[in-house]
């Protein structure tokens, strides 16, 4: 008999079903769902698993991805709202007009990632890597990006208000069009960001050249 996991789907085509991914861990939740702060032994073929559900519109809803080697991965369009994927190497990868809201990327590697248009408002990138990564057109609407690396990233367009950037570092970012309004940016780095390019002077700014 297959392993029968205690998470019962709440959204997607299997509301209402089981779930049956795995490995098992000790509280009888699978790897992806268990709330147990142990190692995760995560399946062998994790990107090919993960960008298959993505391909069949299956959710991924509760999963906890931490510390997981992500790179090149394409989950272009998927839903990661809420998903755990705090210490991730997501870099090199395709999140074009991915769902990232109220996301844990906490200490998250995003380096040259494309997620351009993606939603990552409300999202926690405490500490994340996000330089050299294309964010045009995202949203970043209240997102708790203290201490970010956004060094040369590309965030024309995105929507920054009221995200928290305090000792964030965008040297040479692109800010053409950005909305910075009511974001805070207390002692971040801005050498060579041309704040004037911006769509609005409102943030709450003490920024350090």
């Amino acid at each position: 008999m297959s392993f029968v996991c205690r998470h019962t789907w709440t959204r997607g085509p299997e509301t209402g079903k089981r779930c049956n991914l795995g490995p098992r861990m000790e509280d009888g939740y699978c790897v992806f769902h268990s709330e147990l702060d142990e190692v995760r032994a995560y399946p062998d073929g994790l990107v090919r698993l993960l960008e298959d559900r993505m391909r069949r519109g299956l959710s991924f809803e509760r999963f906890c991805l931490e510390d997981t080697h992500l790179r090149h991965i394409n989950l272009t369009g998927a839903d990661l709202s809420g998903v755990n994927l705090s210490g991730a190497d997501l870099s090199l990868s395709q999140l074009v007009k991915t769902r990232l809201a109220h996301a844990d990327l906490n200490n998250a590697f995003l380096f040259a990632a494309n997620l351009s248009e993606a939603d990552l408002s409300e999202a926690y990138l405490l500490g994340a890597d996000l330089s050299e990564s294309d964010l045009f057109g995202a949203s970043l609407r209240r997102a708790e990006a203290f201490g970010a690396d956004l060094r040369r990233a590309n965030l024309s367009l995105a929507d920054l208000s009221g995200a928290d950037l305090g000792d964030a570092n965008l040297t040479e970012a692109a800010v053409n069009g950005a909305s910075l309004r009511d974001a805070n940016l207390e002692n971040a780095v801005l050498e060579g960001v041309d704040l004037g390019r911006a769509a609005t002077g409102e943030a709450e700014a003490e920024a350090e050249d």
